[in-house]
């Protein structure tokens, strides 16, 4: 912030100079309508306007958003490589509860299960893993939830504004309806001030980190799972 202040007054300085110089000409060529008294007056209301730009700068706020978050691609990173890391070990209840997004619970009294897909989808346009447990801690139902990490576009956390998959069970089938692709758009407000007049403007540079997603699908012990073999399902825990 000190350098920024700094910076702001050095720029202030230089204006004024110019400024000066730029009175000394134009008096030198004798023009009636620009006198000294004009001159004056225009140069003092335009630094008084600059003057007023540079205190107002320091008390708006500045690139915040009331509805999303910010999040270093650093901390989105090694959220992600938790959630690998938990995958690899089957210890998927050790995440965040944060990347817990979604979660369903389905009573039922099946002895197989097959899951059905919303549409024909190739294992590497899925987006989220397959992950499926058996164990006897459901109760006999079939509990499915949904994790993804932080996705991240210009450190900003955008993770609630995406489509989730919907989940449903209808006797012996488990449909899976994942969502199109989604479109977001973004806007970037940042405070005004009349030096920035001076330099370039800023653009949002779609910067992103995509978070790692999958469908946690606990089983008890009983049921038979059918799944065609293009799903790339992991099991864990056995």
């Amino acid at each position: 912030m000190g350098v920024v202040v700094v910076w702001s007054l050095l720029l202030l300085i230089v204006i004024l100079v110019l400024m000066i110089i730029l009175i000394q000409r134009l008096l030198k060529r004798g023009n009636r309508f620009w006198t000294l008294n004009r001159l004056k007056w225009l140069s003092g209301a335009y630094l008084l306007i600059l003057l007023l730009a540079l205190a107002l700068y320091y008390v708006l706020p500045i690139k915040e958003t009331s509805e999303l978050r910010t999040i270093s691609y650093e901390e989105a990173e090694q959220r992600r490589l938790d959630f690998y890391r938990a995958v690899e070990q089957g210890k998927l209840a050790e995440l965040e509860q944060d990347d817990f997004r979604e979660q369903w619970r389905f009573e039922t009294y099946v002895e197989r299960l097959y899951i059905k897909l919303n549409k024909t989808v190739y294992p590497e346009e899925m987006g989220s893993e397959l992950i499926v447990e058996q164990t006897d801690d459901t109760e006999g139902a079939i509990e499915v939830r949904y994790i993804m990490t932080p996705t991240v576009i210009e450190r900003l956390d955008v993770t609630d504004q995406l489509d989730t998959p919907r989940v449903d069970l209808q006797g012996e089938h488990l449909f899976i309806h994942f969502p199109d692709h989604q479109e977001l758009r973004l806007a970037h407000f940042s405070k005004a001030f009349t030096i920035k007049q001076f330099s370039a403007p800023e653009y949002i540079e779609g910067v992103s980190s995509p978070g790692a997603s999958a469908l946690y699908i606990r089983l008890p012990q009983h049921i038979e799972l059918e799944a065609s073999d293009n799903l790339p399902i992991r099991w864990v825990g056995q």
